[in-house]
């Protein structure tokens, strides 16, 4: 009787350097923020606010103002559905990007009163929040983190593939 053969699977890891293309996604400010009564929410005990999104490919993600006391005590953003921590890998990829994108790492967040935070120009969310779309051989993926280093990136399960047009 013959023996019959077992099938191998091969699993490996291989380094090889690689052209990353790394695109910082702008924030884009709810227009309806100047019309929001801060003299009011100064004096809610509790609450959030949507104060804008950053647009994705796959989804928009909602950045909120938490507000305490009359203070504006930080932002959280959406996750993608799907989204999950980055993996062990790609995390240094994501520091070298966002030093590369921002020389100066965020640093904690300082409540603000209420007031002052709706005053602020809104180009851009007050406070670390920053989303990323990193490319590597036409794949993408969206990364965002609210703190470095002591959130980690969160990044969207969904893979964007870019095709030339």
């Amino acid at each position: 009787m013959a023996k019959a053969k077992k099938s191998k699977t091969a699993s490996f890891s291989i380094k090889h350097a690689a052209h990353v293309n790394v695109e910082l996604l702008p924030f884009h400010p709810l227009p309806s923020l100047k019309y929001l009564d801060a003299e009011a929410l100064g004096r809610a005990a509790k609450t959030k606010i949507e104060v804008g999104s950053f647009k994705t490919d796959c989804c928009d993600r909602h950045v909120r103002a938490v507000i305490e006391g009359g203070k504006v005590i930080g932002l959280e953003v959406d996750q993608c559905t799907g989204s999950k921590p980055a993996p062990p890998d790609l995390v240094p990829v994501l520091r070298a990007a966002m030093k590369k994108l921002r020389p100066k790492a965020p640093g904690k967040w300082k409540p603000v009163p209420v007031a002052a935070f709706l005053a602020q120009p809104q180009e851009e969310p007050t406070g670390p929040i920053t989303c990323i779309q990193i490319c590597i051989w036409g794949h993408c993926i969206v990364c965002c983190t609210t703190q470095i280093p002591e959130i980690p990136f969160w990044c969207g399960d969904r893979v964007i593939i870019q095709r030339d047009p």
